[in-house]
C-alpha cells in the first residue's frame, strides 16, 4: 500500500514539474518568435525606401493647406482647344440673360475678368446704370447665346461670332455679333480649392468688346 502511495506522490510531484517545464519551454519559444518578428519588422523599416518630404503651402490665417495648380506643356492643338473652350464659356456666361441664374453666372464672369473687361461688366450690371439688363429686358425676358466660331487672332486675343436670341412676351428677336477679347492664364492667383476646380488654368479676360452685325425678328425671312 505504501508503494502505491509513493508512486502516486512521485507522479504527482514530478508530473507537475514536467508540465511546468513544458509550459516554460513553450513560453520561451513563443517569446523568441515575437522577438524575431519585431527584429524583422525593424529591419524592413530601416531598409525600405522612404518617400521624400513634400512642401505644402498653407494659409497662415486658417492653417488650411492650399491647392497647388500647375499648367504643363501641351501641344498646339491642345492649347487651341483649351483656349476655345475657355473663351466659349466666358462669352456664353457674359452675354446670356436669364433671371433664374443671372446673379451666380455674372459673379462667375466677374471672377474671370480683370482690367477693362471687369470695369465694363461692373458698369453694365450697376443698378444705377441706364443699361442695367433687368431695366431693359425685365423679368420675363430671356437671352440665349449660340457661339458659331472662335478664332485665335494672336497676342492672346480671340474673336467669337455669336447669335443672341431674345425671347420676350412680344416675340423673338435674333442678332449676330462679333466679340473680341484679350485673355491670359495665371494659375498662381488661385487661392482656394473652389477656384482650382472652377478655373484650373487661371483664365482671365482683360479686354472685351462686342460689335453688332445684324438683327432679325421672328417674322423676318433671310
Amino acid at each position: 500500500m505504501s508503494n502505491i502511495k509513493d508512486v502516486f506522490e512521485e507522479e504527482l510531484i514530478y508530473g507537475a514539474r514536467e508540465e511546468a517545464a513544458m509550459w516554460k519551454r513553450i513560453a520561451f519559444i513563443t517569446s523568441g518568435f515575437g522577438v524575431a518578428g519585431c527584429l524583422a519588422a525593424a529591419m524592413v523599416a530601416l531598409f525600405i525606401d522612404k518617400p521624400p518630404p513634400a512642401l505644402v503651402p498653407f494659409d497662415p490665417t486658417t492653417g488650411a493647406a492650399l491647392p497647388m495648380a500647375n499648367v504643363g506643356t501641351i501641344s498646339l492643338a491642345e492649347r487651341e482647344a483649351v483656349m476655345q473652350s475657355l473663351v466659349y464659356a466666358y462669352v456664353r456666361d457674359r452675354e446670356t440673360y436669364n433671371q433664374l441664374d443671372n446673379d451666380l453666372r455674372i459673379e462667375g464672369v466677374f471672377a474671370r475678368s480683370t482690367g477693362q473687361a471687369a470695369t465694363s461688366l461692373q458698369d453694365l450690371w450697376n443698378e444705377q446704370s441706364s443699361e442695367f439688363p433687368p431695366k431693359i429686358y425685365g423679368e420675363n425676358a430671356r437671352i440665349d447665346v449660340a457661339v458659331s466660331s472662335i478664332s485665335d487672332i494672336g497676342n492672346n486675343r480671340a474673336q467669337a461670332r455669336i447669335t443672341k436670341r431674345l425671347t420676350t412676351l412680344d416675340g423673338v428677336t435674333e442678332g449676330t455679333f462679333v466679340v473680341t477679347l484679350a485673355y491670359d492664364y495665371d494659375p498662381s492667383t488661385l487661392r482656394s480649392l473652389d477656384g482650382v476646380w472652377s478655373n484650373p488654368f487661371g483664365f482671365t479676360v482683360s479686354n472685351y468688346s462686342v460689335a453688332a452685325e445684324r438683327f432679325r425678328d421672328e417674322g423676318d425671312t433671310q
